[in-house]
């Protein structure tokens, strides 16, 4: 797909959406605080609805059945707790849609409005 200008555009990937929030973090340091500090949603919180759920096995089984959310390859997974919390973090804190990346540069007003775009 091509933007204005004619250059290419394509989706980029969580690497590149993990970076980009990094140098913004050093550019807002001093006026939004720390990465340290980003808090975004729990793990026993949906990414998709305002649903908690007891715990993180029961917040994936909750996804899965009620919005086919899976995680491919998940035998090759070794921090499934920071996995969703990156997750989380790019939902709840930068209202980010974990399918087309949509938000990263016009960013979702609140987690609602992402979460009823994905």
């Amino acid at each position: 797909e091509s933007s204005r200008d004619g250059s290419v555009v394509s989706n980029r990937s969580a690497k590149a959406v993990e970076e980009e929030m990094e140098v913004e973090e050093e550019d807002d340091a001093d006026s939004e605080g720390a990465w340290e500090d980003v808090t975004g949603l729990e793990n026993n919180q949906c990414l998709f609805c305002p649903k908690e759920s007891q715990s993180l096995e029961k917040n994936l089984k909750h996804m899965t059945k009620a919005h086919s959310f899976f995680l491919p390859d998940a035998e090759f997974i070794s921090d499934l707790e920071g996995l969703m919390t990156f997750l989380g973090e790019l939902v709840g804190e930068h209202n980010v849609c974990l399918w087309c990346n949509s938000g990263s540069q016009n960013r979702f007003q609140t987690v609602r409005d992402v979460q009823r775009h994905m």
